[in-house]
């Protein structure tokens, strides 16, 4: 039994999660950025439940009207956290700073 940020999980004794990654251009996605540029990541993982997976995605990110960015782009799941499906993902990101 795990107890995270006062909830209880209850993980078998014999789970493990393994993997490793790579990120390339990660400020572009969520970080102000005045440039526009591309980002580019992928993960793979061995999971005790769903065996091995892996996911991976890009897009584009830069600034819009100086303080603020945007991206957009698309992320692609295989056998993620405990799932045996696939599923891919478009998404627009935009956020405003002060």
């Amino acid at each position: 039994m795990t107890i995270f940020f006062g909830r209880v999980y209850n993980l078998p004794s014999s789970y493990s999660l393994i993997g490793a990654g790579f990120m390339l251009g990660s400020n572009y996605k969520y970080k102000l950025e005045k440039t526009w540029r591309p980002f580019l990541y992928s993960d793979i993982f061995y999971e005790t439940d769903s065996g091995i997976g892996y996911d991976a995605g890009g897009g584009y990110g830069g600034s819009l009207l100086g303080n603020d960015n945007l991206s957009l782009g698309m992320n692609y799941f295989s056998n993620f956290q405990g799932s045996s499906a696939s599923y891919l993902e478009f998404f627009i990101n935009y956020n405003i700073y002060f």
